[in-house]
């Protein structure tokens, strides 16, 4: 008796099963059959059990690469992959899935033949294993435009900080963020005012191809200096180039533009060039804008009108005599700069003090005119003049009869 029941309940067990089964075959909750015509790894069911079990469906998209029969070996393939490769460049994290490729979970009366090195070995093959690392997005207003990677965040802040210092210096930064009031200026020169970065910066973990993440300051100063862009132009120095003059055959830069672009070269904008030296023309194509905020004090020559000319009767016509020489006076002139990635973009004058007047010139004319001299108009010799004889009017007549 007992052994009749036992056959019928595994009778019904079996109708359970099959039904589910089929009940199910157009889902992923139960589909093996589906799973077997879908994946890219071809698996067969070897076994189905009483008991429910949770798998694990690997995707590429929507694309099923194949199930995961021991997720736990799957995971301890991947860490020695890690381990093998990539420790040593990128410490103290892990590796992952990346890309599009993800894990469904889903439950089952099956058993599928393993195959998980073989799903191992495709993703790895195909780009879908990547480290977990610092994410850094940079957006605006209408959204993300640009994400790097950076193996350690103590190289982009490295980096960044030697941009910034391209356009504003480290004292001017760590005295505004002091917050106090600057003092008025009163010697000749410029100082910031005032920066920001016209962008957001934000970072966060996420998973990364290797060959994607940056893992030294010069590559990511480099980014920040050029964004994607690989073109460079160079100039070798010819016998009596001046920086000035390179600059001005290069995209009229300055000398201290030439300076931010070859640091490792040029330290002052008087240096003495050298011929032979091979200098980087290439500005700034960055994906971020560091706007500066200047003042700059001139000292200025402050021009004096006109001169002011008096007729001088003492004085004969046609001379002069200066009675004050001109002399230009001076000011101190301030101006509010705006200044992006080194470039000036607009200037306004704020304020003017004069320092010394400027002396108008007097120049005295002379009115009166000399005795017995002609005023320098011709005049008939008598008054109602008319020709009476031309010149050789008769022979040997040599003159004009008025």
């Amino acid at each position: 008796m007992k052994n009749i029941l036992t056959i019928i309940g595994c009778a019904l067990l079996s109708i359970l099963i099959v039904f589910v089964i089929g009940e199910n075959s157009d889902s992923h909750t139960f589909g093996l059959e589906k799973t077997k015509e879908d994946s890219l790894i071809a698996q067969e069911i070897i076994s189905y059990d009483s008991d429910v079990k949770e798998y694990y469906k690997l995707y590429d998209g929507k694309r099923l690469i194949g199930i995961i029969s021991d997720i736990d070996e799957f995971n301890e393939m991947t860490n020695s992959y890690y381990l093998e490769n990539y420790a040593n460049d990128f410490p103290n994290t892990s590796m992952t899935l990346s890309g599009d490729y993800y894990f469904s979970t889903e439950l089952g009366f099956y058993r599928v033949e393993d195959r998980d090195e073989e799903i191992f070995a495709y993703v790895r093959d195909h780009g879908g294993l990547g480290i977990m690392t610092n994410v850094i997005d940079f957006s605006t207003d209408e959204g993300i435009f640009a994400t790097i990677y950076v193996a350690d965040m103590d190289i982009f802040n490295a980096a960044r900080t030697t941009f910034l210092n391209y356009f504003v210096s480290e004292s001017e930064r760590n005295l505004l963020a002091a917050n106090t009031a600057l003092d008025e200026m009163t010697e000749v020169g410029q100082r910031a005012v005032g920066y920001r970065i016209e962008e957001t910066i934000s970072t966060h973990k996420g998973v990364a191809d290797p060959k994607r993440i940056m893992t030294s300051e010069k590559e990511v100063l480099e980014y920040l200096c050029y964004g994607n862009n690989s073109i460079r132009e160079y100039y070798t120095v010819q016998e009596g180039d001046t920086l000035q003059g390179v600059g001005y055959m290069n995209g009229d830069l300055s000398p201290e533009q030439i300076m931010m672009l070859n640091p490792n070269q040029i330290f002052s904008t008087d240096q003495l060039l050298t011929p032979g030296m091979v200098l980087n023309v290439t500005y700034f194509t960055s994906p971020i804008h560091v706007v500066v905020t200047k003042e700059k004090l001139d000292l200025e020559e402050v021009y004096a009108d006109q001169a002011i000319v008096l007729q001088d009767p003492d004085l004969f016509e046609g001379s002069s005599e200066t009675i004050q020489e001109e002399k230009s006076g001076s000011a101190y002139v301030l101006y509010e700069e705006t200044w992006i990635n080194g470039v000036l973009m607009s200037g306004r004058q704020v304020s003017e003090s004069v320092i010394t007047q400027p002396i108008q010139a007097i120049i005295a004319v002379g009115s009166t005119q000399k005795p017995n001299v002609g005023t320098g108009n011709f005049r008939w010799p008598v008054d109602n003049a008319h020709l009476t004889c031309g010149w050789a009017c008769y022979y040997g007549h040599e003159a004009t009869d008025v």
